[in-house]
């Protein structure tokens, strides 16, 4: 996790919103939340991140998704107040909405 240099490109006007062509297409704020880098989604979400990108194509997940996955209740709250969709469509392969991420993984 480098949130200095990942500070340093969105202050130069990397664009927070570009899917790699690795990682199952996600955004970048789909990334680091499916890696847990909290403080670098909060970095992404200032610099204008999306947070109702479409999931990747393979196993993707929205922002919520994702942070639902991993249980992050205090990702999953800046988001919700980002008006994030909460019922929104899973990606293609393996998806699951939020409310099905947080029951399969066992998080309150």
């Amino acid at each position: 996790e480098n949130i200095s240099l990942s500070h340093l490109l969105l202050s130069n006007r990397a664009n927070p919103n570009l899917r790699a062509l690795a990682d199952w297409g996600d955004t970048p704020l789909q990334l680091s939340i499916r890696l847990g880098y909290l403080e670098i989604a909060q970095i992404l979400i200032y610099f204008g991140a999306d947070v109702n990108a479409s999931p990747g194509q393979f196993n993707g997940r929205t922002a919520l998704q994702a942070a639902a996955e991993i249980g992050n209740i205090e990702l999953a709250q800046i988001l919700l107040l980002r008006d994030a969709e909460i019922n929104a469509s899973p990606g293609y392969e393996k998806g699951l909405t939020a409310l099905q991420a947080a029951i399969r993984m066992r998080h309150p």
